[in-house]
């Protein structure tokens, strides 16, 4: 551990069905074996309900029984390719933790999220997807990740605001039968609506490449970081066009006008810095977007329900 900005050391916590926790930082451990959550505290569900939930569910996440194959060398090499900034902490797992495994300040993510896009802090594009689904970081398939950065692009390119409704409207949340507790974004068939052709086939082997990474404290609590049961995935994907709103088929109709982005490779860093996936705080019009959308979502969007496990 010499070299700080590689690695850093937790605290030893415990561990209930792959959350890892720190019994010492919430009361309610005491009593429920579970710690406090503030994201599901602000969306109407009590600590205690989601992660007794997620204690208690039937099926265990697959991500528990693997173990990552990155070495200290790889977390360097992750560091200079994609430019990860020396406040932004990153640790190997330790022989008998998995990526499922997080606490409010830290979660696991996978080499292969960074090649297609993910960088922390977050985007406040991702941090709306990941509230509509519901899901912790770690959930969504490199590929996923890959897709959302491109829409950002995209966007940006043709100076539109990156819109989660208008994001759901091109593609569908899916979750493969074989493996418990991750979840990929498909492609709408319709011709019209495929904004990114020929995206690689898969990524081999890329659950075995996860390491942990220290969250800013400004992002803490901004999503889920509890891999919970499972996301809602049909509900999620009852986008109807009555549930978009006037500037939403604008953004559309523009997309679909617009020529196709080749997504056979993933944004190179300079596209990422451009249209601001890395940037060192979050700008007023970040937020001012997001609560312009979510003025308009109002009580009826089936969206809004999603963020309850």
């Amino acid at each position: 551990m010499s070299n700080e900005d590689e690695e850093y050391v937790s605290e030893p916590n415990a561990d209930v069905q792959g959350v890892r926790i720190d019994p010492t930082f919430d009361p309610l451990f005491l009593e429920t074996g579970v710690p406090l959550v503030p994201f599901q505290e602000s969306k109407g569900v009590t600590a205690r309900e989601a992660l007794r939930e997620c204690a208690q569910s039937p099926k265990p996440f697959d991500a528990h029984i693997l173990r990552s194959r990155l070495s200290s060398y790889d977390l360097k090499l992750l560091r200079e390719r994609y430019e990860i900034l020396p406040i932004i902490k990153l640790r190997l797992p330790d022989e008998n933790e998995s990526a499922n495994m997080t606490t409010l300040d830290e979660i696991g993510v996978y080499w292969d999220m960074f090649i297609n896009g993910f960088r922390v802090p977050l985007h406040p594009f991702f941090i709306r997807v990941l509230k509509v689904y519901g899901l912790a970081r770690g959930q969504f398939s490199p590929h996923a990740w890959r897709f959302m950065s491109f829409f950002i692009y995209q966007c940006h390119k043709l100076g539109l605001n990156s819109r989660v409704r208008v994001f759901r409207w091109f593609f569908t949340i899916c979750t493969t039968t074989k493996q418990v507790g991750w979840y990929f974004l498909s492609r709408l068939l319709k011709a019209e609506a495929n904004l990114f052709p020929h995206p690689p086939s898969s990524n081999h082997h890329w659950k075995e490449r996860f390491l942990f990474v220290k969250l800013p404290k400004s992002q803490r609590s901004k999503v889920n970081n509890v891999w919970l049961t499972e996301c809602k995935t049909r509900a999620c994907n009852k986008l109807r066009e009555t549930d978009l709103s006037e500037t939403d088929l604008e953004h559309i109709g523009k997309l679909k006008g617009a020529e196709p982005l080749e997504s056979r490779y993933p944004l190179s860093n300079a596209q990422v810095c451009e249209c601001g996936i890395i940037f060192s705080h979050e700008p007023q019009d970040f937020a001012d977007e997001a609560d312009e959308e979510e003025k308009e979502e109002g009580e009826n969007d089936p969206g809004k329900a999603l963020t309850k496990p």
